[in-house]
Formats: structure tokens, sequence, C-alpha cells
């Protein structure tokens, strides 16, 4: 969505996160840096290049939050689907579980919270056709689905 944004960045574990700078991206007035005593132009230091941030874990879409080692334990099906979408947990019975739906654009466009999860049917046929990102949030880390809506 067009506008103005702002991306903090706090970096705890050097082994998660990569803070670099790139000049070709520089826009004068749009970086800033905390210096200790407050937020400041980068320009104001005498440099000309913007920050760019990498995660270094690729197999983790959320920095902070631990995947779910059983990611073959949840499965989505069918994919494709017309809207009604089941998962299954082949593992151990959940508690407090929230499942997720995420359009393209990172909206979530439907949350669903479970005291007890297992095997759990969703109907996502008031959805626009298209690909979506399922996550299942248990307590012990995150697992996200990609899922195709279809009227195939």
């Amino acid at each position: 969505m067009p506008g103005d944004y702002f991306v903090g960045v706090q970096q705890i574990d050097t082994n998660n996160v990569t803070i670099g700078a790139i000049s070709q991206q520089y826009t004068p007035g749009a970086v800033f840096f905390d210096a200790g005593t407050g937020w400041l132009p980068i320009e104001d230091a005498g440099f000309t290049f913007s920050f760019i941030v990498r995660v270094n874990n690729p197999s983790s879409t959320f920095v902070g939050v631990n995947n779910v080692e059983a990611v073959s334990n949840i499965s989505v099906y069918p994919n494709p689907t017309k809207g009604v979408v089941y998962i299954m947990n082949n593992g151990t019975v959940e508690k407090d579980v929230t499942v997720n739906v995420y359009n393209s654009v990172g909206q979530i466009v439907m949350s669903r919270t479970f005291g007890s999860f297992m095997n759990e049917k969703i109907d996502l046929s008031n959805l626009t056709h298209g690909v979506y990102t399922l996550q299942v949030r248990t307590s012990t880390g995150v697992v996200n689905k990609s899922i195709v809506i279809s009227a195939k």
C-alpha cells in the first residue's frame, strides 16, 4: 500500500540477522539511525546509503519464532481447494493453537483459535481465488503452508 512506513531492527543474536548498507537504494531524508541521543538522518553522519536487513535463517518465515520440528506432522488438503481445507496434525494433540490465513500482501484474512487441536476443518470459500499462506502457530513454533483456492 502507498505511504510512509517505519521498520525498526534490533539485532539480538548475531547469528540471525545481518545488517548491511546499499547506496543504490538511497533516498535522502528517508533513512535514520539512533545515535544514542535520538533519531538522526543518516546524512548527518555523512553517509548516503540505506540499511538492508538479511535474515540468515531462510527456513524460517518469522524471525524470533522457532519453526515446528514436526513440519511433516502438519498436512493441509486438498490443495488446490474450492474452499474447504482440512488441517491434520499427525502428532500429538496441541493446546491453544492459532490458525491464520494470509493473502498475497500479508494481510490476515481469516484467524481462528483452537483450545485443542488435532484434525480440523476450515472453510475459506468466502475468499477470492488465489494463493494464500496458511499458518499454524503452536506453543512450540510455526508451520506455514501455501494453499491455492480455485474454482476448478
